[in-house]
């Protein structure tokens, strides 16, 4: 009996009616997952990441999201985990001292891509090359448009100043997530950091795009700290499960999905 209940919650769920004005779970999911191609993109190496910081870098915290995902999320191609870097180590203003530039596996032969943020002085002793699959850039605003300039990254919301004091870009090959870049402005965003982190990260591991206002998903176009985050982490659990390549349909993450739901009810 109880799993009969449980199926026709599901069923509800799934064929919410439109007067309801209430997207279905399975529409959310879709739009969550959907590429430009109709395929899911996912990483199938482990992904180097460095944080990027001026001042505080807010490591406990970081850290603490890298943990809960690699426990939350099994199947990722290996544990996530960063490196920092003190942006105070570069004398003077950064204008003029970054450059940007992606290693492309087209031209190298080797694989995976990489990104590769140059900072300090142009080919001097003290020039500093940093390389990363995902950078977290947590500056502010105005090296934060910066950055997001040098990686060509499209910041309109948060390079105006408008409400996005966060955002993420993501390039892929084949289907393949091969680099990432977060940007997170630390002044705007002190009392959202976390929602701001979670949200990005989690975007830049293959969730890649809100579905504007979901019931279900942080992926709401809007910023704030769910209660239960359960959603987020079972459809991640969906997307790097064995069954899923990259290019896949993202219908058949959403079938998973229901299926990983299914199972959670039961415990």
């Amino acid at each position: 009996m109880r799993l009969f209940t449980l199926l026709l919650a599901l069923l509800t769920v799934l064929s919410a009616p439109t007067w309801a004005q209430e997207k279905s779970l399975n529409q959310q999911i879709l739009e969550i997952l959907q590429s430009d191609r109709n395929t899911v993109r996912k990483w199938t190496f482990p992904p180097s990441i460095i944080v990027v910081h001026r001042g505080d870098p807010y490591r406990e915290l970081v850290d603490a999201k890298f943990a809960e995902i690699n426990a939350k999320v099994p199947g990722l191609p290996g544990e996530l985990s960063a490196t920092y870097f003190d942006l105070d180590q570069i004398e003077g203003s950064l204008f003029g001292q970054a450059r940007y530039r992606i290693r492309d596996s087209r031209k190298t032969g080797e694989f995976p891509s990489v990104g590769r943020l140059y900072l300090g002085p142009r080919d001097t002793p003290q020039e500093v090359e940093l390389t990363a699959n995902i950078f977290i850039f947590l500056v502010g605003l105005e090296e934060g448009v910066l950055f997001g300039a040098l990686t060509d990254s499209n910041l309109h919301e948060f390079s105006e100043g408008g409400v996005e004091a966060c955002f993420y870009a993501s390039k892929s090959k084949n289907n393949q997530m091969v680099v990432a870049n977060i940007f997170i402005d630390v002044n705007r965003a002190s009392d959202m950091l976390h929602a701001c982190l979670h949200e990005e990260l989690t975007h830049s591991l293959g969730l890649l795009n809100d579905s504007v206002n979901s019931p279900t998903f942080s992926y709401d176009n809007t910023v704030l700290d769910r209660p239960d985050l359960s959603p987020d982490f079972r459809l991640l659990r969906a997307l790097y499960s064995a069954q899923v390549r990259p290019g896949d349909p993202p219908q058949k993450v959403a079938d998973i999905y229901m299926e990983l739901l299914l199972q959670d009810a039961r415990q």
